[in-house]
């Protein structure tokens, strides 16, 4: 069995905004694992959990993965979740548009100007979401983002298990990374947004199954 077992970024749901989705219906000789990081009410109204909560779901995942092909594919902070993890029966882990520099006062700055959100980088912070929901984020992940440097783990990453990284060169979010003083790791520019979108997305689709032959 060839599964992808999907690591979604931050404020997203299972499917990262339906870019794995895209990807799944792109790539149907594989089996597919999407899931949600956060705790989710009946409502919609999200809970975010600390990287290292979303870490052990992520090795859930793949415990409960059966023997076979096993790839990880990380979007954003999805990518910096794969790195605290056991990849002993990974084959292989493709990072899209992976993080580098994230602190709870950068998290904070970007959340500034959503209307009616009450941000506490040092308690919980309350966001309104553009769907009628509220994330709900509390210390113990802003004390997580800030306690792994990311460029270390992908490094360490790179080192075990093979992995390429598509760096999205047009990225709102995060701007170009330094991402090249990955050594043992593949790294591929696309001229993308964040969350590829448009023509990236099949630019991207393009890649992913240059990357999986």
């Amino acid at each position: 069995m060839k599964t992808i077992i999907c690591s979604h970024g931050f404020a997203v749901r299972a499917d990262s905004m339906g870019m794995f989705t895209d990807i799944k219906a792109a790539l149907p000789e594989y089996e597919f694992r999407m899931f949600d990081y956060y705790a989710i009410t009946p409502n919609g109204d999200q809970t975010v959990r600390s990287l290292d909560d979303q870490a052990a779901i992520l090795q859930q995942q793949i415990d409960d993965t059966a023997e076979g092909d096993i790839t990880l594919l990380c979007h954003s902070q999805g990518s910096t979740v794969a790195g605290l993890i056991d990849l002993s029966r990974v084959s292989r882990v493709i990072l899209l548009a992976p993080p580098v520099a994230i602190s709870r006062a950068s998290l904070i700055n970007r959340m500034r100007h959503r209307k009616g959100a009450k941000l506490n980088p040092h308690g919980m912070s309350i966001v309104p979401r553009t769907d009628g929901t509220t994330m709900y984020i509390p210390v113990e992940y802003m004390d997580s983002i800030e306690a792994h440097d990311r460029l270390t783990l992908y490094q360490t990453m790179a080192t075990k298990v093979p992995t390429t990284i598509i760096r999205a060169m047009s990225d709102e979010v995060l701007g170009v990374t330094p991402l090249e003083q990955v050594k043992n790791a593949t790294l591929i520019d696309i001229a993308a947004d964040h969350n590829f979108t448009a023509r990236a997305r099949t630019k991207l689709i393009e890649t992913l199954r240059e990357v999986l032959l």
